[in-house]
């Protein structure tokens, strides 16, 4: 069993169905049974939806709403990572999936049935303590995108030492204010794709943590983030002066 947990995610790339989609597909019918990937995503967007409850909640109201819907990019990365999650499961964990997909459920206006959200809490959210560096990994490969900056950005910083030193004046000069945790994010975005330096479980688990915990704040300050960075780059087009520390 320890060895099943522990072992490296496998993506498979499914398609996720919006669960707005499926409440309309099912709207009329009155015994539901539901294809594999069906089943999969509405566990999925279950998950993501227990992923990041408390952050969630301190948004105002229409910027919450506008984070849960079924669209949104942001809550679409958890969505996708709980596929995964559901993908890679096995032994009794997949034949009690496998018992969810056999069974009929009845509509009820509602298709968060209480055995999705027991399966998602108890086989998905449960594994977060040792999946959480894999979700950060996934997490800032979809926020770089985001973001736009990718190893083929202008920038092109080579390996240098003093990297840390030099983001944290950087960070101290642009006009966009920053949180500790958006200037620790933007940091190892930059670290990771523009000094094409390879990140450890250490870093992706530290991320998974600040994703966990603020992505829907991420996603209200989306074009402030965005603003931050182009004022980064537009400081120095070089951050490969010196020497110092690098952590």
């Amino acid at each position: 069993m320890l060895q099943q947990e522990f072992r490296v995610l496998n993506p498979k790339k499914n398609n996720y169905v919006s669960y707005d989609t499926l409440m309309k597909k099912y709207q009329n019918s009155e015994k539901i049974n539901f294809q594999e990937q069906e089943l999969k995503s509405i566990i999925a967007f279950v998950f993501a939806l227990k992923l990041h409850p408390e952050s969630s909640q301190k948004l105002p109201t229409e910027i919450n709403k506008s984070f849960l819907a079924t669209n949104n990019f942001y809550l679409q990365i958890s969505i996708d990572f709980g596929i995964t999650l559901l993908d890679n499961v096995t032994g009794s964990d997949n034949k009690t999936l496998e018992m969810l997909l056999s069974k009929s459920y009845t509509n009820e206006n509602s298709l968060l049935k209480p055995e999705f959200v027991y399966f998602a809490d108890e086989i998905l959210f449960s594994q977060m303590n040792i999946r959480r560096w894999e979700y950060g990994r996934y997490f800032i490969e979809n926020f770089a995108n985001r973001m736009g900056v990718t190893k083929n950005s202008a920038l092109g910083i080579a390996t240098n030492a003093n990297f840390w030193d030099v983001m944290l004046d950087k960070m101290t000069k642009i006009k966009t204010e920053l949180d500790n945790y958006e200037a620790i994010l933007l940091a190892y975005l930059l670290k990771s794709k523009l000094e094409n330096q390879v990140l450890d479980m250490h870093d992706y688990s530290l991320l998974g943590n600040i994703a966990i915990q603020k992505i829907p704040l991420i996603y209200k300050r989306e074009q402030n983030l965005k603003q931050a960075i182009n004022e980064i780059i537009s400081l120095d087009q070089n951050i490969k002066k010196g020497k110092g520390r690098r952590l």
